[in-house]
């Protein structure tokens, strides 16, 4: 990947992508990136699941900020 923070595939960053999987999935935004962390690591895509990680660690730093801000996740 030319840019680390950006799925080719997807063309956007590991914030934007951990963004609308917060609000698509809610709360369960963390088990849909699990999902695709298992499925790359299945297929031997390092780089894909580097991203998927980065994901991951944003959807758990919104999620911790929009709990302690008192925030529903929907």
């Amino acid at each position: 990947m030319a840019n680390r923070d950006e799925s080719r595939a997807l063309g956007m960053s590991s914030y934007d992508v951990a963004a609308c999987l917060i609000r698509s999935f809610g709360g369960d935004a963390y088990v849909a990136v699990r999902r695709h962390i298992v499925r790359c690591v299945e297929q031997n895509l390092p780089d894909e699941v580097e991203f998927w990680v980065r994901v991951r660690t944003h959807v758990e730093h919104l999620t911790r900020i929009a709990r302690r801000d008192d925030e529903r996740l929907q």
